[in-house]
């Protein structure tokens, strides 16, 4: 009997146990160090009024849908996705696997060098138990990282990081500064600048590609389509002309005064990102927007200097501050990892398929990669489907010529694609390049002269948003029915959009046809 450690119970280490669970003579278990599953969306990390980003099709796995109603399309609440994740996770018999308010203290080879003595706390006491394989599931929101910016250590008032504080009361009436504007940064500069007195945010470097989460009340990532995402990667001219050219289309169909007025200051921000939304990480959170809008907060450069409550930005203003809170995100840390291991897993992009690390046998880390546009769970689960193939003597891992060129691959295709925010964001990728690799590999890929005997189920898939339930039509472990039905309840998009849509995707596949005739000669 094999023994399998997971280490977290959020989205990612819930759908790797489900699907490792398919295979035959192997126990799981599960460490999580908190009371509850859904990791940064539980109870014990999320603050008040966390939303997602994505549509409830995008931030399903492929074979349970959130909601049974498909006119909902809100996107969720921290709440409402934890909810989910427990009925899956007991749906798929994976809830009884987790042990709870256990936190793993170490990771270490054992004495035979291929299985893991894994070391955890549990009730204040310690314990050991060997595993054959452990995938790490601990995301990256587990390690606050903070920066030190100038006068620091002479400011009067109380330093935060965004982590440190649920409740936005704590701000009612002061004077805060945030530094950061992330998506996690636009969130809580909303909430507390309708509590705080005044409030700035100091822009270090602009983050990303602002995108409103929704347009007269419905996601505005409805339409990233297959065929949407099929094109549009790149700064050539053709496809900024298609891609100004839908902009415009969905600005000119917006009705309300709000959502016009929120996606044209997003658009005057967004012309310091120096590239289009397939080009930065992007920032899939309107609240930022809403807060200098509704709420008055300020836009400032990087601090310059602090003396006791005056802080000083570098284009000269000044503003008197009782907080300053770090947005400044999370590293990935793995401190219970022993040295030479977790050297090697600090680049997850030096990992093949950003997931399994050279050198290091029976270990893989599951949901670290990030989308420029997407959701992470999704991912997950196919990062999940191809472990379970390995593991059940399906796949093979390939070797070490194959498996470096693989990586040196995916190093060249993300730095190209995200030049701005590759070298810093290491698991950043092309979120349908990356679901379209992994479902080839696992055998899941699209049979489109199978879909032409099915047309509506092929408009569906062409023209609606990218649900990866249509990873669940073919391959091993498929249910095309319960899928199909999924996929056809999607929602469609603006037919004016399609149209643009379709011309420039056979722009595309034109120039591209034509390149390669050049070449050729």
């Amino acid at each position: 009997m094999k023994k399998i450690a997971i280490i977290g119970a959020g989205p990612s280490g819930i759908c790797t146990a489900k699907e490792l669970s398919r295979i035959k003579g192997v126990t799981i278990k599960i460490f999580e160090k908190t009371n509850a599953l859904g990791g940064v969306f539980s109870s014990a990390n999320a603050y008040e009024g966390l939303e997602l980003v994505n549509n409830p099709f995008l931030v399903a796995f492929s074979d349970f849908p959130i909601r049974d109603d498909s006119d909902n399309l809100m996107m969720p609440k921290a709440e409402e996705y934890c909810l989910y994740l427990e009925r899956y996770a007991k749906k798929f018999n994976v809830f009884d696997l987790i042990s709870f308010n256990t936190k793993v203290l170490n990771v270490e080879k054992s004495e035979d060098g291929v299985k893991w003595n894994l070391t955890f706390q549990k009730d204040g006491e310690s314990f050991t138990e060997k595993f054959c394989y452990v995938v790490v599931c601990s995301g990256v929101h587990s390690t606050p990282q903070t920066i030190e910016v100038p006068g620091q250590e002479k400011f009067s008032g109380k330093i935060l990081h965004s982590s440190a504080f649920k409740d936005f009361k704590l701000f009612k009436g002061k004077n805060v500064t945030l530094v950061g504007s992330g998506e996690y940064s636009s969130d809580i500069a909303f909430f507390i600048s309708k509590e705080a007195q005044s409030t700035c945010v100091s822009v270090r470097r602009w983050p990303g590609y602002i995108i409103p989460r929704y347009h007269d009340g419905k996601p505005t990532d409805l339409d990233t389509s297959r065929l949407h995402h099929s094109l549009l990667k790149d700064d050539s001219a053709d496809s900024s002309i298609f891609l100004k050219l839908k902009r415009l289309l969905e600005y000119c169909q917006l009705k309300s005064n709000d959502s016009k007025e929120i996606q044209r200051l997003a658009n005057q921000l967004n012309k310091q990102c120096n590239a289009g939304p397939f080009r930065r990480t992007t920032n899939k959170s309107e609240k930022l927007v809403r807060a200098i809008l509704e709420n008055s907060v300020q836009l400032k450069p990087k601090i310059s200097s602090i003396i006791d409550n005056k802080i000083t930005f570098e284009d000269g203003t000044n503003f008197d501050c009782d907080y300053i809170v770090m947005c400044t995100g999370f590293r990935v840390d793995f401190p219970f990892l022993e040295g030479s291991i977790q050297k090697k897993s600090n680049n997850i992009r030096e990992m093949f398929k950003y997931m399994i690390p050279a050198g290091v046998d029976n270990i893989a880390f599951i949901g670290f990669i990030r989308p420029g546009v997407g959701a992470i769970p999704p991912m997950s689960e196919m990062q999940a489907r191809y472990l379970a193939l390995i593991l059940d003597g399906s796949k093979k891992i390939p070797p070490y010529s194959k498996f470096r060129k693989s990586i040196n691959t995916q190093l060249e295709k993300d730095m190209k694609q995200y030049p701005f925010d590759a070298h810093r964001v290491t698991g950043l990728t092309d979120y349908v390049s990356f679901l379209e690799d992994m479902a080839s590999e696992i055998g899941c890929h699209l049979r489109y002269s199978r879909l032409l005997l099915s047309p509506r189920l092929l408009y569906k898939v062409m023209t609606s948003t990218f649900c990866v339930a249509q990873y669940r039509l073919y391959g091993k472990y498929n249910n095309k029915y319960a899928s199909s039905e999924i996929l056809k309840k999607l929602p469609g998009s603006y037919s004016l959009n399609l149209i643009i849509l379709f011309i420039a995707f056979i722009a595309m596949k034109a120039r591209i046809s034509f390149k390669k005739i050049i070449l050729k000669k």
